[in-house]
């Protein structure tokens, strides 16, 4: 590998600031309604806390013009963690000079160089 290449190695983490946030369960949260041409789209999350890890339940409703509707469910399940203890996994996985910037996205991100 090439030291441009090693140099231009970045790891990149989105993440909410879950300590922020009321581990209510279940806690429904939604993201609204969107029309594209003759149909429109309802997506609701439903997050469900179990310790320090959770539930998502993405709902996605799709309404025809006819009037019919057709709802898919993803699933997922996260662990909630603190920005210093991610920035302390990031040092342990070998990533140098691991910082945080806000003000990037909605949420924090967080860069890290790998060793060359």
């Amino acid at each position: 590998m090439s030291s441009r290449a090693a140099t231009l190695a970045v790891w990149l983490c989105f993440r909410f600031a879950i300590t922020a946030i009321d581990r209510r369960s279940p806690d429904v949260r939604p993201y609204g309604l969107r029309v594209e041409r003759d149909r429109r789209f309802l997506a609701v999350q439903v997050w469900e806390w179990d310790g320090d890890q959770y539930n998502v339940s993405m709902y996605l409703t799709s309404e025809f013009g006819d009037g019919t509707c057709k709802t898919e469910v993803l699933r997922s399940r996260y662990d909630a963690v603190s920005v210093d203890r991610l920035m302390d996994l990031l040092h342990q996985a070998g990533f140098e000079d691991v910082e945080r910037r806000d003000g990037v996205l909605f949420q924090p991100v967080f860069f890290g160089r790998t060793p060359v």
